[in-house]
């Protein structure tokens, strides 16, 4: 299993007032509490996942062992915080720990509504602030099971995007990342026995349902994406992208 995650509610957009008043970096805002809701709703969605591609793996005898959970996230606050929700309701993950991939970031545009008015990979909460400051946003990485480290996975494919980056450009980025990522993962990780998880934003999430659907932005919109909307891709093959199944695309009706 290939599970795309967008995250939850960002506190930018939120209507609680108290929520916007939180943002301490206005390009990486935080999850809110309904977007931590929907990360715990979304887990427990996941798991009901899991146990269904178990039951399938029973019928055709490639049931080895309970599947565990890979979980990878963007390095944006919102999608670590999601990704520790998720987790948290799983229960077991991988080396108990959240991996920041930046090969699933965010769209590095410069738009301006949701883009940037510099790089802001630099300046990310992820890589300016301790390990302790995450127990603000309900994370506790010290004292707690769970673990954040930088993403041991590597996509020989992939290059690091520049600033600013066209949406045409974070699209191929997202279909190298789906063509190439699953051969080289699965080549260590038997798809039998491991699950990953790569929790990212609504325009990748987006650009992976365009690409393995082979349409566009105006026969499948944005908004079909919606928050914690899932990406649901199985493989009859890991080595043959042709070979994907997509059971969910992008929707979230789990949090209805």
């Amino acid at each position: 299993m290939f599970l795309g995650i967008r995250h939850g509610e960002r506190g930018d957009v939120s209507s609680d007032p108290l929520e916007r008043e939180k943002i301490q970096l206005p390009f990486d805002p935080h999850l809110t509490k309904v977007g931590e809701f929907q990360a715990q709703l979304t887990g427990k969605e996941i798991l009901k996942k899991l146990e269904t591609y178990e039951q399938n793996l029973i019928k055709q005898n490639l049931f080895v062992t309970k599947i565990q959970p890979i979980v990878v996230t963007s390095p944006f606050l919102r999608t670590i915080q999601t990704s520790y929700q998720i987790s948290q309701v799983l229960g077991s993950i991988y080396q108990d720990s959240i991996f920041v991939h930046d090969e699933i970031i965010e769209l590095l545009d410069d738009d301006k509504t949701y883009g940037f008015d510099q790089d802001p990979r630099p300046r990310l909460f992820s890589n300016t602030m301790k390990l302790e400051d995450f127990k603000n946003y309900g994370m506790d990485f010290i004292n707690g099971k769970l673990k954040l480290q930088k993403s041991i996975f590597i996509n020989e494919e992939y290059k690091e995007p520049m600033y600013p980056e066209s949406k045409p450009d974070c699209e191929m980025r997202i279909q190298k990342f789906l063509k190439h990522f699953p051969k080289q993962f699965f080549k260590k990780f038997k798809f039998n026995e491991f699950a990953l998880i790569w929790v990212s934003h609504q325009y990748c999430i987006a650009a992976g349902c365009w690409f393995l659907k082979n349409t566009n932005i105006q026969e499948f919109p944005l908004k079909n994406v919606g928050y914690c909307g899932i990406l649901d891709c199985q493989f009859d093959d890991p080595e043959d992208i042709c070979q994907i199944q997509v059971m969910q695309w992008g929707s979230n009706e789990h949090l209805e």
